[in-house]
């Protein structure tokens, strides 16, 4: 399996792949480009996730036994919305480009 790399990038759940099943969440992190910003919708392969309420910035893989993470809203945590990680690229297939203002 292949793990993706993203040293010195600080994520909530470590170092992966991030998704967002609410596009609010991921427009946070887009920058418009003349006006116009632009998502990448994603087929991905989650498995077993793992569901976690609180932080666990230091994951360079998914905890044992599990294939992704998924961090949920609640539980006192920080998060607003839920965020899927993903630690293998291969589980992610780029299906669609999405331009909007």
């Amino acid at each position: 399996m292949k793990y993706v790399n993203t040293k010195n990038a600080w994520g909530r759940f470590g170092a992966g792949l991030y998704f967002a099943p609410d596009a609010a969440k991921s427009n946070d992190y887009t920058q418009p480009y003349n006006s116009v910003r632009c998502l990448i919708l994603c087929k991905v392969v989650v498995g077993n996730a793992k569901i976690l309420y609180q932080d666990q910035s230091n994951l360079k893989a998914p905890p044992q036994g599990f294939d992704s993470v998924l961090g949920k809203p609640g539980g006192g945590g920080a998060l607003n919305y839920p965020e899927l990680v993903l630690f293998n690229e291969d589980a992610v297939l780029p299906a669609y480009v999405v331009f909007y203002k």
